[in-house]
């Protein structure tokens, strides 16, 4: 207690490290996927650089990031391509593209049983975001894997459930056995996942 705790999280590292199947220099800590997406535009490009983005419709950060980095998004000549795997909103799972560097968002992984990870000594970087999914299982709730942006938690009582959510602004869609969720960002995430937690109604 007495002394400063290492900056380096070196134990998390490595535990992170030892699940990806990678060496723990490979691994870069963020405050989660948009934080690492937009150190990944910083690195690779700036003003007067091309960005290309794999798919449409995607996930609208990888050209903000592309944008705030001071590039052009565009397919002419890119100095690093961004990918969604399994892409966001559609949840596809296509081929991987073969455009090097690529900046992989592989956040549903576990989901898809696809990962890009071990290509990372052929210039791919692999991101990864299932926070909620975690959390779900943390508090007792099992969600139906997905290879999507929305999660669906199997619930004892749905509507309480969905009910309970509205009372505090939070829209999900109820069904018989469960409800259906789409992951946003981490403050609204949080919100939600209190209120679950706090629910009679999960069980």
């Amino acid at each position: 207690m007495n002394e400063y705790a290492h900056g380096g999280f070196p134990a998390l590292v490595d535990s992170i490290a030892g699940y990806a199947g990678v060496e723990p220099e490979n691994v870069v800590l963020g405050a989660g996927a948009d934080d690492l997406i937009l150190l990944c535009a910083r690195t690779f490009a700036g003003k007067g650089d091309v960005v290309a983005i794999d798919l449409a419709p995607t996930y609208p950060l990888l050209r903000i990031a592309a944008q705030l980095a001071g590039a052009d998004v565009g397919d002419d000549d890119p100095t690093v391509t961004f990918t969604c795997r399994p892409n966001n909103p559609t949840g596809a799972l296509g081929p991987l593209s073969s455009a090097r560097p690529l900046v992989v968002d592989d956040a549903y992984f576990e989901y898809a049983g696809e990962t890009a990870a071990g290509l990372i000594d052929d210039r791919v970087v692999v991101l990864r975001r299932d926070r909620c999914a975690v959390v779900l299982g943390e508090i007792g709730l099992e969600p139906v894997p997905s290879w999507a942006n929305f999660l669906f938690v199997p619930l004892g009582d749905p509507d309480g459930a969905g009910a309970a959510l509205l009372r505090e602004g939070l829209v999900v869609r109820v069904f018989p056995d469960g409800i259906r969720f789409s992951v946003r960002d981490r403050e609204d995430d949080d919100r939600l996942l209190d209120v679950l937690a706090g629910s009679p109604s999960r069980s």
